[in-house]
């Protein structure tokens, strides 16, 4: 049958922002390939990667200085911020390891805001573009996501699509557990245990417009899905959208993003 994720994505959403199987997190059979946006040196862009894991590491050291090493909640609550942290580090070191090419892109006027993660269909890379630090951990979790099968993008636009609000909130975590105190949209989360479904659908930036929604600025999903979902998954996690509308159009009851022909996803080994 005729592929019609095209006509399904031109119709249904513009995705500019960030964004389910189980694969192992154990690296592929090849060498890492980073590249740089800006220059033609990549040793250069993974210099930086490095230099951020150098910095994730030293905030697990200055974590695991404040236990106090009883069952106090305290003591609980800034284990689960090393946990987390080790988490991102494996995650880290397994996309050292992909098949596929990544780029980094320092946005510097972006201080405080939120970067974005996209397909490079020229360079065929992903790019990571971010701001500071905490900001890079947010969007490095959305690279690894596609990794492990939760997001895929575009082949057309490289913009991402079965993102989530799972997806924000596991990067969302990441990124607060390497600085609880940094700038976030609004409203804050005050805590770990305040990063939420609900707590991400209710962002907004600065103009106060929505940011996590079916129709805000990164067209969420609702419910949780990958490139697996179902055609009747996909349309539950986008309700009363025209991307849900031309889904239910598509006669294949077999559709999943994974066998779109327009849909760039990470395969084992890597093609």
């Amino acid at each position: 049958m005729r592929s019609t994720f095209s006509a399904l994505l031109v119709l249904a959403l513009s995705l500019p922002g960030p964004w389910i199987t189980s694969i192992s997190r154990s690296p592929s059979p090849c060498s890492s390939r980073f590249e740089g946006q800006d220059t033609v040196r990549p040793k250069k862009d993974f210099d930086t990667w490095k230099s951020f894991k150098i910095s994730i590491k030293t905030r697990r050291e200055e974590l695991k200085n404040d236990l106090i090493g009883d069952s106090s909640e305290k003591d609980k609550e800034v284990k689960s911020l090393i946990a987390i942290i080790d988490a991102t580090l494996l995650d880290l070191d397994s996309m050292e390891m992909s098949c596929q090419s990544y780029g980094l892109d320092h946005i510097k006027s972006m201080e405080s805001g939120s970067g974005w993660t996209d397909y490079d269909t020229g360079a065929k890379r992903i790019i990571i573009h971010y701001g500071p630090t905490a900001n890079f951990i947010h969007e490095s979790m959305h690279a690894w996501q596609f990794e492990k099968g939760d997001i895929g993008f575009r082949r057309d636009k490289g913009t991402p699509v079965a993102q989530d609000l799972s997806d924000e909130v596991a990067a969302y975590k990441a990124q607060f557990a390497y600085e609880p105190s940094g700038t976030f949209p609004s409203p804050a989360p005050g805590s770990l245990e305040g990063i939420t479904e609900d707590w991400v659908h209710a962002l907004k930036n600065s103009k106060g417009d929505s940011l996590y929604t079916l129709t805000g600025e990164a067209k969420t999903g609702i419910k949780k899905v990958n490139i697996d979902s179902s055609k009747s998954e996909l349309i539950a996690a986008y309700p009363n959208t025209n991307f849900a509308d031309a889904l239910m159009r598509n006669t294949n009851p077999l559709y999943t993003i994974r066998s779109e022909r327009n849909a760039i996803i990470k395969t084992n080994p890597c093609k």
